[in-house]
């Protein structure tokens, strides 16, 4: 019964946590409109796997890995750069919606490792599921401390991540016609700014962070 709640809890705090505008989401988003759905799921497997390695460090404890470690830094002056060159392939990206091409090998594993780099280079998943823990931990809702405890809150943090993930896939993919008809068939210009500005936020983060 404990293993339940804690899955139910990691996979509604996953789930509310990623409900903010975010690169997965945007990439997730993106890919149903300009692509398919099955794309957009493979972006969104993708994209939900790096909560398994976030959630996990944060159930270890901060002393494991620090929100000040060289690791979380690295992540942090890497993903700026990141989310601004997709931005500009996006903006440069010219599609072709009469041309049907086959998927190849490398276009799925293209679009799975899209979503896994976005989520993986993004150290604020792993700060959210620090402050999670300090929330649970100082309420005493429940405790972590077994290996199936543990499995319980990283499997239902990567469960509520992905759940939102495929439901923004599925809703824009059912909706990409009304969407494309909205951006004038400029959804590419629009998502590769919404990509640029983020990458501009999080280097201006940085720089006020360092001054």
């Amino acid at each position: 019964m404990t293993y339940l709640i804690i899955f139910i809890t990691a996979a509604f705090a996953s789930f509310v946590g990623s409900l903010q505008l975010g690169p997965v989401n945007l990439g997730v988003i993106h890919t149903a409109i300009s692509k398919d759905m099955r794309s957009a799921l493979r972006v969104s497997f993708g994209g939900a796997l790096p909560e398994v390695l976030y959630a996990f460090l944060a159930v270890q404890g901060i002393e494991l890995l620090g929100t000040d470690s060289f690791v979380v830094r690295y992540a942090t002056y890497f993903f700026a750069p990141v989310l601004i060159f997709i931005g500009i392939y996006t903006l440069l990206f010219k599609q072709k919606p009469t041309e049907v091409v086959a998927e190849s090998k490398s276009s799925k594993a293209g679009d799975f490792g899209k979503g896994l780099l976005l989520a993986l280079l993004n150290p604020q998943i792993f700060t959210y599921w620090i402050a999670v823990m300090i929330y649970i931990s100082s309420t005493g809702l429940f405790e972590v401390i077994t290996w199936t405890e543990k499995a319980g809150f990283v499997l239902g943090a990567a469960a509520g991540a992905l759940g939102l993930f495929i439901t923004f896939a599925a809703i824009s993919s059912r909706n990409k016609d009304k969407i494309n008809a909205l951006f004038a068939g400029n959804i590419n210009k629009v998502m590769g700014w919404i990509f640029i500005v983020l990458g501009v936020i999080q280097l201006i983060n940085i720089y006020i962070k360092n001054s």
